[in-house]
């Protein structure tokens, strides 16, 4: 009989072992996936501030170049 029990000890002693360890193991991959989740939400939004980053630049050389052009034309033309 101790025996017996010796072994049923010795298996849920295992077995809680085990499940410590996909415990940790599942709690590693909720990390993982939580910490690529926060990266892909960061990269969408540095690429849209970068996107609107050069729709200004284009808007600002634009008027630059209609300001230098404009002021050519008046000295061509006075």
């Amino acid at each position: 009989l101790n025996n017996g029990l010796s072994r049923v000890d010795e298996s849920n002693r295992f077995l809680r072992e085990q499940n410590t360890r996909q415990s940790e193991q599942n709690n590693e991959i909720l990390q993982a996936i939580l910490n690529r989740n926060d990266q892909s939400e960061k990269r969408k939004y540095d690429l849209k501030m970068l996107n609107w980053s050069g729709v200004w630049k284009v808007v600002a050389v634009s008027a630059g170049a209609g300001g230098v052009i404009s002021a050519i034309v008046q000295v061509l033309f006075n």
